[in-house]
Formats: structure tokens, C-alpha cells, sequence
């Protein structure tokens, strides 16, 4: 199951393509049609750009992360970089559709979006780096695993 990394992290932690959201909540999805965010159309097409999208987070964070431990938590660029990606995957799982998630009950969406809502909004109080290696070790790969089956 890919939540151990959501669930732990949360705990330690004291921070798409396909749309955007301008500054009076509405949305641009993939159609070009503009809808409400309580609206968002998602379909298959939109759902395949954002899994695509995790895809190249997943695989961006892993080399990133390729070197080692020390290198992660002593570089700031690295850090910076990883953390945009976590965040930036993470607004994608947001945005998937409610039947592709049913699909993949082993994901924890719910904790992903917790996750990036603590990337986003905690930042200033310091995210916990230690918390965040132990993700990308622990579930990063279960959680690319998952994308790949919801694309088949």
C-alpha cells in the first residue's frame, strides 16, 4: 500500500500540466473549456496528461535523488527541486478522476493531497528533510508502480 510516506511524513513534517487555475478559482482544463473548481471536468485524456505528469515527477525526483542521502540534505538546490517536484506530483494525483483513483485503492490519494497541502503550506515552519528522504526511499517506487498500472 503507498501511504506510509503520506501517513509518517505528515507526523514529521513542521510544503499540470492539463490546467490552470487563475486567481477567481476558475479552470482551464484540457478542452480549453472554463469551469469552476468545484466543477473540473476530468476525463480520460485529462487523466492520462496527469498521470503522465506523476510519471515525470517520479522519475525527475529519482534523479535528483540518485547520489546519495548526504547530498540531499546538504544541498539546498536539491532539496528545492525535489520538494517543487513532490509538490507539483502531488497536485496531479489531486486532479485525477474519482473512478481512475477507484481503481488503485492501494494509494492513499487522500494522504497525497494532506502531503502537498503541507508542502505548500508549512514551508515556512520547516519540513522535516529526514521525513522526506524516508518517502522517497520507502514509496516513491510503490507509487510509480501504481501510475504504470493505471496507464495499461
Amino acid at each position: 500500500m503507498v501511504s506510509g510516506w503520506i501517513v509518517n511524513g505528515l507526523a514529521g513534517f513542521v510544503g499540470a500540466e492539463g490546467g490552470c487555475v487563475d486567481r477567481a478559482g476558475h479552470q482551464s482544463v484540457d478542452s480549453g473549456e472554463r469551469v469552476s473548481r468545484s466543477e473540473t471536468i476530468v476525463t480520460p485524456k485529462a487523466d492520462r496528461i496527469y498521470l503522465e505528469h506523476i510519471l515525470e515527477c517520479v522519475a525527475l525526483i529519482q534523479d535528483y535523488t540518485r547520489n546519495s542521502k548526504m547530498e540531499f540534505m546538504a544541498s539546498a538546490l536539491v532539496q528545492d527541486a525535489v520538494l517543487r517536484r513532490l509538490q507539483t506530483m502531488a497536485e496531479s494525483t489531486q486532479r485525477l478522476s474519482e473512478e481512475l483513483k477507484a481503481k488503485a485503492p492501494g494509494v492513499d490519494w487522500r494522504a497525497l493531497a494532506g502531503f502537498r497541502n503541507v508542502l505548500v503550506h508549512e514551508y515556512l515552519g520547516g519540513i522535516a528533510l529526514e521525513q522526506v528522504w524516508g518517502a522517497i526511499e520507502r514509496d516513491l517506487s510503490g507509487l510509480e508502480t501504481a501510475v504504470r498500472e493505471l496507464m495499461e
